[in-house]
Order: structure tokens, then C-alpha cells, then sequence
């Protein structure tokens, strides 16, 4: 039976061999690599790759027996660049970023409209001057695209009131 050969090309290359390790891959011979010098002996013959796309694309066009990409990023643009081969399967991450974007999100949000960083700098000097700090509730939030992101991002946002 054919062997597929995965290149897992990360620099959280540990933590993605960690989860595959507890999968049923007994056709699949797998190599870690964190840098590209660690990757160079195994381009030749990698028939499926596990890559940060900045990684990837540096080896792409090495790659001959390459039939499958899959990216550990959900943006996959630098891989589909003029002069990078484009004849295997390319897979990007699509869908579980958005509960943790919108986290980031609404804390920068939070952080600016309750004035955060202004009463820590009072705090932090002993003085506590009364700032009436804003409010979310019916303001206008824009959300650019309409993904898994900014779908998390409008959910949150109707949490808190918002337009």
C-alpha cells in the first residue's frame, strides 16, 4: 500500500504532531520540522504538507511529489502567488477563529470605550478622577466581511446592544 509523507512545516510544529499522534494515521509516515532548514532532505519525496503558509511558500516550488497543502493559517493569498506551482490541493483553516477574534475584538473595544488605560494610569499614581467612562449599548459597530469573524463579531456585538 502507498505511504503518504506529511511535512508538518511550523513553528508549532510540536503541538500539531502532539494532536496527530492521538489519531488513526498508520498510512501516513510524518516529519516535524520548525524551520526550513530542518525541512530541506524531506522536500523531495513529501506527498502532503502541514505548513505555515510564510514556510510553504518558501518550499512549494521543491516540492514534485506534493499532491495536498494545508495550511495552519486561514489566509492562504501568498500561497496562490504568480510563479508558485498550483497543481495540488490547497486547504486553509476556515471557521475557528471567530469566538477567538471576537475576544480580542471586544477587549480592545472595552478597553477604549471604559477609558481602561486612563484610569489605571490614575490608579497608578494614587489619584482617582472621576472620568464617566462610555457605553456600548446602541452604538454602531462596523464589521468588514461577513465570515466566521465577523459573523462571531456581529453576535457579540448584539450582546452588548449594538448597532
Amino acid at each position: 500500500m502507498l505511504e503518504n509523507k506529511l511535512l508538518i512545516l511550523s513553528t508549532q510544529a510540536e503541538s500539531y504532531k502532539a494532536y496527530l499522534e492521538g489519531q488513526d494515521l498508520d498510512k501516513v509516515k510524518y516529519v516535524v520540522c520548525t524551520s526550513l532548514s530542518e525541512a530541506e532532505e524531506h522536500l523531495i519525496d513529501t506527498t502532503i504538507m502541514l505548513a505555515d503558509p510564510a514556510f510553504a511558500k518558501e518550499v512549494l516550488n521543491r516540492m514534485p511529489k506534493l499532491v495536498w497543502l494545508q495550511s495552519t493559517w486561514a489566509g492562504v493569498n501568498s500561497l496562490i502567488e504568480d510563479g508558485l506551482r498550483q497543481d495540488y490541493v490547497l486547504t486553509g483553516v476556515k471557521g475557528i477563529f471567530g469566538a477567538l477574534m471576537s475576544e480580542y475584538v471586544f477587549g480592545y473595544v472595552l478597553r477604549l470605550e471604559r477609558n481602561v488605560s486612563f484610569h489605571q494610569s490614575e490608579q497608578s499614581q494614587h489619584r482617582w478622577t472621576q472620568k464617566q467612562p462610555g457605553r456600548l449599548k446602541d452604538k454602531t459597530i462596523g464589521i468588514m466581511g461577513t465570515g466566521s469573524i465577523g459573523e462571531h463579531i456581529a453576535s457579540t456585538a448584539k450582546h452588548f446592544d449594538m448597532r
